[in-house]
Formats: C-alpha cells, structure tokens, sequence
C-alpha cells in the first residue's frame, strides 16, 4: 500500500481555489477547511492534496501566497518527498507593507506606517535604508542606512521616521524613497514607500530688477516681475505707482496696473505708459510698489526681497539759451559774442 496525500494551508487572503495550482492545472483536493485562531478567528483554509507519482508543483498564482513547492509522489512505502519553493505553511513568513507619506517641510519627521499581516504573534524585524529622489540626503532629509524597524510580539502596526530639513528656500515637491532591504522574515507586500515633501516656504514674486530706465520719447517703460518657481495656478498682482521727482499722471501713467500672472512661467513683462511732452526736464523718476492681491496666501505666494522698484526717464527734449543772462563789452572792444548752449 501507499500514501500519496499532503496538506496544504492557504491564508484567507489569499485564499482561491482556481488561483492554486498543481503542474500549471487546475487542483484537485478534498473540501477546503477553515483553520481557526485560538480566538477562533480564521486564519485561513487548509484541504489534503491527492499526490500522483512523480514530481509534482504546487504553486500559488500570486507570489505574495508563499506556496510554491515541488513534491515526489512514490508508489512505494515511502510516501513522498518535498523540495525547494517557499515552503507549504505561509502562515510562518508575516506580511508587511509600509505606506507612502507626504508632509510639510517643517513637519519635523517624516512617520511611515507599517503594518503586518499572517503571523502576529513573535517579534519579528527588517531594515529600511533612504534613496534619493528629486529631494536629497543632507539638504532635505537626514539619510538613514540599514535602520532596524521591529514589530514586538503581537504588535500589527509600527512605524519609523526620517527627519526632514526645513529651510527656508521656496522649492518645488520633492520626493525620496524609503528602501526596504530583502529579509527571509517578511514578505513584502508594497512597493518601497514614498516620501513627499511640499515646500512652506511659498513662491517669492518680485521685480525683476531695482532699477528701470527708458527714454521719455518711446512713450514706455518695460519691466518685468519674476517668481521663484512656476505658479500652479494664474494669479493676480496689482503694481502701485507713486511720485518722485516725476509727476504722477503728468510725466507717467500712475494709475494702479493689475497684472495677470500665468501659471507655469516664472517671469512677466509689463509695460507703463510715459507722457512724451516735448519739454526738456532733465532726467525724472518714480516708484513702483508691488501689491499681493487677495488669495496669496492661499497659493503660498509672497513678496521677495525687491518687492519695489524706480522707473527712470531720460529726457531727450532740446533747449537753447544764452549761456549767461548778461554780457559787458567796452565799446573799443568791438562785437559783443554771446554764446548760446544746447540743453542735451
């Protein structure tokens, strides 16, 4: 006589029959039972294998099963053998995934939950490493290399941190990766999590330069404003114009400018209208003055450093005059000899 049957155990996760095969085909075993926790709840299901002579492989269409084995059915007193794969009782080797994570530059650390499924019941640990991504080691996260992360006995979630580098540089959302080393005691059922770090910083919107000159015959003055990263979403700025040697609405156009700044870009021309009158003044100047409208706050937007600016006209026009107001001569001098200037 001879014995050609095993068992097999399949956690309830897991659990479908037209997922585990024998050779590549279909199954056939005897009523799948549920196997119980001692607290009666269902670990998963478990059924006796009829074995056929020869080598046979049983496996579980979805890796993360732990069921991949080959046995040897004998006809012979010595039943049968079993050899290589994962083994039959994946309730041995828990799961563990860990979540992606996004927090703010000045959260401090970065948390990464992590949790553990199938056998809960002994301490079981493995070892994270960071990756650099778009953020890097040293300038926004601390790097961390083969830290230990444990779950205590009968413990289903844990968590480890990274620390996170706040400065005060507006950036774009930066990501790094958190690496989860291969260990024999687990079995990975994520992807190695992501951490996200959204900038507090904001945008910094300012002129592009202190200073603006143009002749007073173009009729314009070009400037522009500049931000420190692409908005993700068009905004509205308003530019205030104020006197100074120049006269408002006299020598330029002061009325107050709201200029609509794109998303995606990071600079903008505009222009103000400058009176061109045909009268020599000398060169004038006004002030501009940057003004965040309502919303800024919300899209993180705030004024840089050269939040104002002077706008310079260079005068053109020509005048001619005595070079003095009197002149003497005696009159065995001969011809008195004026001379007359020009303003520019």
């Amino acid at each position: 006589a001879y014995v050609n049957y095993t068992n097999i155990a399949v956690p309830a996760e897991y659990f479908d029959v037209s997922l585990i095969t024998v050779n590549n085909g279909p199954i056939i075993a005897s009523e799948f039972r549920p196997i119980r926790r001692a607290d009666n709840s269902i670990w998963g299901y478990g059924a006796q294998l009829l074995l056929d002579e020869g080598a046979q492989v049983i496996s579980h269409q979805d890796p993360n099963a732990g069921l991949s084995v080959t046995l040897y059915g004998f006809s012979n007193q010595m039943s049968w053998g079993c050899t290589g794969g994962t083994g039959l009782s994946p309730v041995a080797i828990p799961r563990v995934q860990c979540n992606d994570v996004t927090v703010i530059e000045n959260v401090g650390n970065a948390i990464v939950q992590c949790e553990r499924s199938g056998l809960v019941d002994e301490s079981v640990s493995f070892t994270i490493t960071t990756v650099d991504g778009t953020a890097m080691a040293g300038t926004d996260y601390t790097a961390v290399t083969a830290q230990t992360v444990t779950f205590a006995s009968g413990q289903s979630t844990t968590t480890f941190s990274v620390s996170i580098i706040n400065d005060f540089i507006p950036e774009q959302v930066e990501r790094f990766t958190t690496s989860l080393i291969p260990n024999p005691n687990v079995i990975f059922t994520s992807n190695n999590p992501v951490v996200t770090i959204e900038d507090d910083d904001g945008i910094t919107v300012e002129f592009s330069d202190p200073v603006y000159s143009t002749f007073e015959s173009t009729g314009v003055l070009r400037a522009a404003l500049v931000s420190s990263l692409p908005l993700s979403t068009a905004y509205q700025i308003r530019i205030r114009f104020s006197s100074g040697n120049a006269t408002r609405n006299v020598d330029f156009t002061s009325t107050p400018l709201r200029l609509r700044f794109p998303a995606g870009v990071t600079r903008v021309n505009f222009t103000v209208p400058i009176t061109v009158d045909g009268v020599f003044e000398g060169t004038e100047s006004f002030n501009l003055r940057l003004d965040l409208t309502p919303g800024a706050e919300a899209l993180r937007v705030r004024e840089g450093d050269q939040n104002t600016a002077i706008g310079r006209i260079i005068d053109q026009d020509v005048t001619v005059s005595f070079e003095r107001p009197t002149y003497s001569v005696n009159e065995t001098d001969g011809p008195a000899r004026p001379t007359l200037v020009l303003s520019n």
